[in-house]
C-alpha cells in the first residue's frame, strides 16, 4: 500500500512539474516578438520542444498502459474527458488509432441529453440525424469573417494581431452552403451575431480572435468588432439546439496565462455545448494562420463529403501533417480558382504557393503537431 500511495505521489509531483514548465515556456513564446520571417517563433523551445514534452507527458499518464488495454477491446472511438488543467492538451495525439472528441465533463453532457429529451420539441426546424461515421446533408451556415477587434488590455483599446488567411478561409467555407448569413467589419457586433444566433442554422463558423479568462470563467469570450465581445454568459443564455457545428477557428481557447486550474474547466467550448451546439471545434493555442486556414478549409471538404465532423477533423489532421510539397501544391491548384472572384485572396494563395514550391518536397512543411494537434472537437 505504502508502495502504491508512493508511486502515486512521484506521478503527481512529476505532472505538477510538467506542467509547470509548460506555463512558463508557453507564457514566454506568446509573449515573443516575431521577426518579419516567422523564425523567432518557429525556434522558439516551446515549439522546438513540443514533441519531446508530449513523449514526457506520454510517460506521466501512462498513455501505453491505455492503449494495451484498448487493443485488447472492439473500439475505434474515444470520448475524452480530461481533468482540471488536462484540458489544455491535445490527448488525441496520443491516440492516432481511434477517432477522438472531448467533453467538459461526463456530468454536463448527461445533464444536456436528459435536458434534450425533456425539452426538445417535435417541431425542430432543422432536424438532425448522423451515425457515428456520417454526417448528415448541412445546406446553412452563419459566419463571422475576422471582426477588427480592440478588446480593453491593461484599461486600453488594443487592436488584435492580423489573420491574413481568415478571409481566405471564409471565401472558401461558404461556398457550398445554399444558405450563409454573413457577418463582417462594421456589423460584427454583439448585438447583431445575438440576433443571427437565434435564427436558425446548421453551423456557426468564427475566424477571428477569443480568449479564456482563468479569473473569471464567465468573461471568457470571442472578440468582435472594435471592443465589443460575445461572452461566454452570453452564450450559455442563448438556445443553439438547432447548431449542428460551431466553429472556433482562431480562438485560443485554452488558458492565455500561466494560472492552473483550481477546479473543472469551464470555458467557451463547455457555453456552446451547454446552449445545444451538437459539436464545437477549438484550437488549444493559436496556429500560425496559412496552416490553420489549410486544415480547416480540409475539413469542411470532408464534411461536404457525408464524413462526421469527428471523422472530417482526424482526416483533416492526417492530411495536413502528411502532405508533402507537391501534394499541398497540387491542392492549392484546385482551390485557388474557386477565388475567381477575390483576386487579392488569390494573390496570397498563390504567394503560398510559392513559397513551398522553393521548399524541399519530400518533407512535409505540416508535419510538426504545433500545426495540427491544437484543434480538438467536442461534443458525442
Amino acid at each position: 500500500m505504502n508502495d502504491q500511495r508512493s508511486a502515486s505521489l512521484q506521478h503527481v509531483l512529476a505532472w505538477e512539474k510538467w506542467l509547470t514548465e509548460w506555463n512558463q515556456c508557453y507564457q514566454a513564446y506568446r509573449s515573443s516578438k516575431e521577426k518579419a520571417n516567422g523564425t523567432d517563433k518557429k525556434q522558439h523551445p516551446w515549439r522546438r520542444q513540443m514533441v519531446e514534452s508530449f513523449q514526457e507527458l506520454r510517460a506521466i499518464l501512462n498513455i501505453s498502459g491505455i492503449i494495451e488495454y484498448l487493443q485488447n477491446q472492439p473500439i475505434e472511438n474515444l470520448i475524452l474527458i480530461p481533468h482540471r488543467d488536462l484540458h489544455r492538451f491535445p490527448l488525441h495525439y496520443f491516440f492516432p488509432n481511434y477517432t477522438c472528441t472531448y467533453l467538459p465533463s461526463a456530468y454536463s453532457k448527461l445533464r444536456l441529453i436528459l435536458e434534450d429529451e425533456e425539452n426538445r420539441d417535435d417541431g425542430e426546424e432543422f432536424p438532425i440525424n448522423d451515425t457515428p461515421d456520417n454526417c448528415p446533408p448541412l445546406h446553412s451556415l452563419l459566419l463571422v469573417e475576422n471582426p477588427k477587434s480592440r478588446p480593453f488590455i491593461q484599461g486600453k483599446a488594443t487592436p488584435l494581431s492580423d489573420l491574413p488567411f481568415a478571409e481566405i478561409e471564409a471565401a472558401l467555407i461558404r461556398q457550398p452552403f445554399s444558405q450563409v448569413t454573413l457577418i463582417a467589419n462594421p456589423n460584427a457586433t454583439r448585438e447583431s451575431l445575438c440576433q443571427s444566433l437565434q435564427t436558425p442554422h446548421h453551423i456557426f463558423h468564427f475566424t477571428g480572435h477569443g480568449a479564456y479568462n482563468s479569473v473569471n470563467p464567465a468573461q471568457s469570450c470571442l472578440f468582435l468588432h472594435d471592443t465589443d465581445q460575445l461572452t461566454l454568459t452570453d452564450i450559455i443564455h442563448l438556445d443553439l439546439r438547432d447548431y449542428y457545428l460551431a466553429c472556433l477557428c482562431a480562438c485560443e481557447t485554452a488558458m492565455t496565462g500561466d494560472e492552473t486550474i483550481t477546479d473543472e474547466y469551464v470555458g467557451l467550448v463547455s457555453a456552446f455545448l451547454k446552449a445545444g451546439v451538437t459539436y464545437v471545434i477549438s484550437p488549444l493555442w493559436t496556429v500560425e494562420s496559412a496552416a490553420s486556414a489549410l486544415l480547416i478549409v480540409k475539413f469542411y471538404q470532408h464534411i461536404e463529403a457525408g464524413q462526421s465532423p469527428p471523422m472530417a477533423l482526424k482526416s483533416a489532421q492526417i492530411w495536413l501533417k502528411t502532405a508533402n510539397c507537391e501534394q499541398l501544391i497540387e491542392w492549392l491548384d484546385q482551390v485557388i480558382p474557386q477565388l475567381a472572384q477575390y483576386k487579392s485572396l488569390q494573390l496570397v494563395l498563390q504567394d503560398q504557393r510559392d513559397l513551398l514550391d522553393r521548399m524541399e518536397n519530400d518533407n512535409p512543411p505540416y508535419s510538426h503537431p504545433y500545426y495540427w494537434a491544437a484543434f480538438t472537437i467536442s461534443g458525442v
